[in-house]
């Protein structure tokens, strides 16, 4: 029409509407990212823009990789509200847990609870750190009780009562022993066991300490504690393997009356892990890994572990389809080699190791650290004095230290206690902090189980504060230096010892050949 006509006039909502589509066009030409408002058939996946790998799309409009390249472990889905990374989230297992703003109490970082057995039987969480309770007093408390008391070179009615357990637990209070687990569960560590002499054990064939701990501690633990939190804690109940002197194995009767008296002693309705103790002079550790699965299938047991059990007999009880969750043996900077025997062995059952006595004793903490001369050894534990006679002479013969036993603990305190204390003073930790630390870096580790000292009565003595130590472990992590550092204090190189492990291997001549001298086990 002219341009002067009236009717070349276009309406205001027309004009409107014409000014809308056209802002709309633009957007679509210059932002692409608009286009999101259309239904579309799939969001759109992207690689992360470091990635160079070559890419095709699809009939979906998906961009997918080219079947024979290799796939990232972060893929990201994209559309106009958000866009999500998909990441493979990590194993529990392999994670060494660390976190420096850690809380004064409450649950661990990831990676300090693992999982070990059959799931069909529900086993439960262990706890990266073990505690061995120590239910014992140590060796002052027992000289001035036995100083203060005023007849106790008498022998009357009473005392000869006493047992021999009796004696061992006398000063221990119950109630100071529940309250302190409580603090340590409360700290994260759910993980418990008793500590007993794993020497008087395969001597003697029976665990005083712990019976008395089912019967006294757990059983008052379980009415004191909600059930609540008990359901995430593991308690372990450790059995001894009948020796070959003793009455015939038979149908494997008192390993069920065994266990079935400390469910009676304890209160509970199954036991959480059962530790079978090795016997170096017994036939019937197979036996009795027969019996105690036959009681995990009937809902007794949850999960089974040993202690001690050298690799060709872990490798024969794999054979007879007799899996063992875990396998419990010594390991501290001192002496590691015990540990290294049994890496190949578990990793080719698919079994984990407990790194026990990390600490050997206590010599590896800060009582021994400005202690340059030998300690008078009748102020010494029995724990401490078993690990000066044969640990400490295991790693002098390894670095070739001679001379009696005060040279020896000389070049044992100016090498390896030294070189501790420098790593724990960087990191402003404790000497043992650095020494359970350096544990959590074992290949094939399931737990490394500490002693803690249960039972002492806070108003005779300092508070509990072992739980507020032991989380420590969890606030600082070693460096490739440290580690180093420590492994050249120990005289061994960890990639010796697995070459050694995986070259030397058991054979029939290993058993000790007084298994077979007797004629009634022929019978």
């Amino acid at each position: 029409r002219p341009p002067n006509s009236q009717s070349s006039t276009m309406p205001a909502t027309h004009q409107v509407k014409r000014r809308r589509l056209l802002g709309l066009s633009a957007l679509c030409l210059y932002c692409p990212m608009t286009n999101c408002f259309l239904p579309s058939p799939s969001p759109v996946k992207r690689q992360n823009r470091n990635s160079r790998l070559p890419q095709a799309r699809d009939d979906a409009n998906q961009i997918v990789l080219p079947p024979n390249s290799t796939p990232e472990l972060s893929v990201e889905e994209s559309n106009f509200w958000r866009s999500v990374p998909k990441r493979q989230r990590p194993r529990e297992e392999d994670v060494i847990p660390c976190q420096s703003n850690l809380d004064a109490d409450g649950p661990l970082p990831f990676g300090a609870y693992r999982t070990y057995g059959n799931p069909a039987f529900g086993p439960k969480q262990t706890c990266l750190l073990s505690v061995a309770l120590d239910f014992t007093p140590n060796v002052e408390q027992q000289r001035i009780k036995q100083r203060n008391r005023p007849g106790k070179r008498r022998r009357n009615g009473n005392s000869l009562k006493k047992t021999a357990v009796d004696r061992l637990v006398e000063g221990v209070s119950v109630n100071a022993a529940v309250r302190n687990i409580q603090q340590l569960i409360g700290a994260g560590c759910t993980s418990f066991q008793v500590a007993e002499d794993p020497t008087a054990a395969a001597i003697s064939g029976n665990l005083p300490l712990q019976e008395w701990a089912d019967e006294n501690v757990f059983c008052k633990l379980r009415k004191d504690t909600p059930p609540s939190v008990l359901r995430g804690c593991n308690f372990m109940t450790k059995i001894a393997v009948p020796s070959k002197d003793s009455a015939p194995f038979g149908k494997g009767s008192s390993i069920r009356e065994a266990v079935g008296a400390s469910l009676r002693r304890s209160g509970a309705d199954s036991i959480d892990t059962v530790q079978m103790q090795y016997c170096p002079d017994s036939p019937y550790h197979l036996d009795v890994l027969n019996v105690l699965f036959e009681m995990q299938e009937d809902g007794f047991v949850r999960s089974i572990c040993s202690a001690g059990l050298p690799p060709t007999l872990l490798t024969d009880a794999e054979a007879c389809n007799f899996h063992i969750d875990s396998n419990q043996v010594s390991c501290n900077l001192l002496d590691p080699e015990e540990y290294f025997e049994c890496v190949q062995a578990c990793s080719d059952i698919g079994s984990k190791l407990f790194c026990a006595s990390p600490l050997a004793g206590g010599l590896l903490t800060d009582k021994y650290l400005q202690c340059e001369r030998l300690p008078d050894l009748s102020l010494l534990s029995a724990a401490e004095l078993r690990h000066i006679q044969r640990t400490l002479s295991i790693w002098a013969k390894r670095n070739g230290v001679g001379g009696g036993l005060g040279s020896v603990w000389s070049s044992f305190h100016s090498s390896l206690l030294q070189t501790i204390g420098d790593v724990a003073f960087k990191h402003q930790v404790s000497v043992a902090s650095v020494a359970l630390r350096w544990s959590f870096h074992l290949d094939s580790l399931g737990s490394v189980v500490t002693g803690v000292r249960c039972g002492i009565d806070d108003e005779d003595d300092r508070p509990f504060s072992r739980p507020r130590e032991l989380r420590k472990l969890f606030t600082f992590e070693l460096d490739e230096e440290d580690m180093q550092r420590l492994w050249d204090a120990t005289g061994c190189d960890p990639e010796a010892l697995n070459s050694r492990n995986g070259e030397e291997g058991g054979t029939e001549d290993d058993l000790p050949p007084d298994i077979y001298a007797s004629k009634k086990l022929w019978l």
